[in-house]
């Protein structure tokens, strides 16, 4: 299998894109009765809630991965994280810092 390099990951579609997608495609359905909407709803909390608990994981991993490259760097811990590019819930940088303003 050939390796993933930025040329490939840019002509495929984001995952979040494809997973709205299939999400889409597989709860909205017509005629579904009251009691199986409800369903729908609860599931797709479960699973909005289990999302954000994977992206909160992953984003303290994320932090304590480049932390720890940027200390070997021999980057100021004051500086370490600065500008990450993947955001957070919270509107900040996946470091956890707020952005300025």
């Amino acid at each position: 299998m050939p390796r993933e390099n930025a040329a490939t990951r840019r002509s495929k579609p984001p995952a979040s894109t494809t997973l709205a997608h299939t999400i889409e495609r597989v709860w909205t359905r017509a005629g579904l009765e009251e009691a199986e909407l409800l369903d729908q709803v609860r599931a797709l909390e479960e699973l909005k809630a289990a999302a954000a608990a994977a992206q909160a994981r992953l984003t303290a991993h994320l932090y304590a991965v480049r932390a720890g490259r940027e200390a070997a760097e021999g980057v100021p811990a004051a500086k370490r994280c600065a500008g990450s590019a993947a955001p957070s819930p919270t509107g900040g940088s996946a470091c956890g810092r707020l952005p300025t303003r």
